[in-house]
């Protein structure tokens, strides 16, 4: 005989919809950021927009002048800009092809040409140049009711639901030392700065001291002194909250990418001026990652509107900027960059749908690469309208003296269109160069866990 299920209830409050949510908010700002980025003008805008009209006006003169429509019509099919038409799209082509069997998405020639050109690149921390895979490696009890393991309980309780990786750090601690983990009645994610959850009547707060400060919960001065210990230790610092009390802190270490050196001094090498780590974490945290990277701009506690900011003081210092970023929080930064790089498999949906370049793995080194496929495109392209104007410009100096018939000039015209096409092609077999990973002086995340009771 069995039994009828339980019933219950489930009480939904929407307290903001649509443009007012949070993320509302960030779909919003990508959408400006959007519209005011500039169009970049690709070199077959600017050929085509003056070599037309001039071979026309050539052909014109030359008849005006022999009055004898045979060398004109020679020097129209000798002008005819097929050749040069050509020029851009199949190397582009053959570029974007190259770039996918890399594990390089670009999503359209504009942006392979514009990443070429970067003068500026702003890194997101937090999966970018780090792994992503954060550890907890310090627990602090700060308050006499609650140990460490209840801390650590509490902190997995409220960040459950949340997909950052210092939330899953946080779960993943907690489920590999067998710990309960409560089950909360409701959260919210405060974007950039954490959680707040409903347990048992009762408010938890997991995030950054600046989120307890915005509600209002004190910081004592022992936790500002642990807050800079562990920063000083490179630990990203986490508080918890038990309704408005401060009961404990937890220090999250991420481990440098041993790619992200290398690629930084590739990226100087080829000629980028700027190089800039941008982080919504502390500055001591985000210090420790910049010097072991050899990067002199940090910008820390950087929210969204922070980070668009960034870009737009870049842009109006005639920087082209690229932003590398695999967060929501780093969205609306890639749509107003010049170039946006989505960096990891990881990436949330927004960053990949507003990315111009999405790199399908985690090999940092793609974003060099892409740079230097980019700028090896721009000269093969610059090859292919030296040899297309080359070929015009003796046909039509042999043609305005009438030593060229139309049936050689067609010839000819045809012969610049496949050289063109032959040596775009070369780009498909185009193996661009990789740093090798190297090591870097950045504190790496250990597995062991430091554990203390402030009495």
């Amino acid at each position: 005989m069995s039994s009828a299920p339980s019933c219950g209830s489930l009480t939904v409050r929407a307290v903001s919809v649509g443009d007012d949510t949070t993320v509302g908010r960030i779909i919003s700002r990508v959408e400006e950021a959007q519209a005011d980025r500039a169009p970049i003008q690709t070199v077959a805008t600017r050929f085509t927009r003056r070599f037309v009209p001039v071979s026309l006006a050539l052909a014109a003169g030359t008849y005006v002048v022999t009055r004898d429509a045979r060398p004109a019509m020679t020097m129209l099919l000798v002008a005819c800009p097929c050749a040069a038409g050509l020029a851009t799209p199949t190397a582009i082509s053959a570029a974007i092809g190259n770039g996918a069997r890399h594990g390089t998405l670009i999503k359209g020639g504009t942006h392979l040409e514009g990443v070429g050109r970067v003068t500026a690149v702003v890194f997101d921390k937090t999966g970018t140049l780090t792994l992503g895979r954060p550890l907890v490696t310090s627990v602090v009890a700060l308050h006499e009711r609650y140990t460490a393991d209840e801390v650590l309980s509490l902190a997995a309780s409220g960040e459950l639901h949340a997909r950052h990786p210092l939330a899953r750090a946080i779960v993943t601690r907690t489920e590999e030392q067998h710990l309960h983990i409560p089950i909360h009645q409701a959260c919210e994610v405060v974007l950039g700065m954490g959680m707040r959850a409903e347990l048992d009547g009762t408010r938890l707060l997991v995030g950054s001291p600046a989120l307890l400060r915005r509600h209002g919960v004190p910081l004592p001065d022992v936790a500002q002194e642990w807050t800079e210990q562990l920063r000083r230790q490179g630990e990203t610092v986490i508080c918890l909250a038990h309704d408005d009390t401060l009961i404990g802190m937890l220090g999250v270490s991420d481990a440098v990418r041993t790619a992200a050196g290398p690629v930084i001094r590739q990226l100087r090498e080829l000629g980028v001026q700027r190089v800039i780590l941008l982080t919504g974490d502390a500055p001591e945290t985000a210090q420790t990652v910049a010097d072991a990277l050899d990067i002199a701009e940090v910008h820390a506690h950087a929210l969204p509107e922070a980070k668009l900011q960034l870009i737009r003081d870049l842009q109006d210092e005639g920087h082209t900027v690229a932003m590398v970023g695999d967060g929501t929080n780093d969205a609306p930064a890639l749509a107003l960059a010049d170039i946006g790089i989505a960096m990891g498999e990881h990436s949330s949906h927004v960053a990949l749908e507003t990315a111009d370049i999405a790199l399908a793995g985690n090999d940092l080194r793609q974003v060099a690469a892409v740079v230097e496929l980019s700028r090896h495109t721009l000269r093969v392209v610059r090859q292919n309208y030296g040899l297309a104007i080359g070929v015009n410009l003796a046909g039509l100096v042999a043609g305005a003296g009438g030593s060229l018939n139309p049936v050689v000039a067609a010839l000819l015209h045809n012969t610049s269109s496949i050289a063109v096409v032959a040596n775009s092609a070369r780009l498909v077999n185009h193996t661009p160069h990789l740093p090798a990973p190297g090591t870097t002086g950045g504190r790496l995340a250990q597995a062991s866990l430091r554990e203390t009771r402030v009495r």
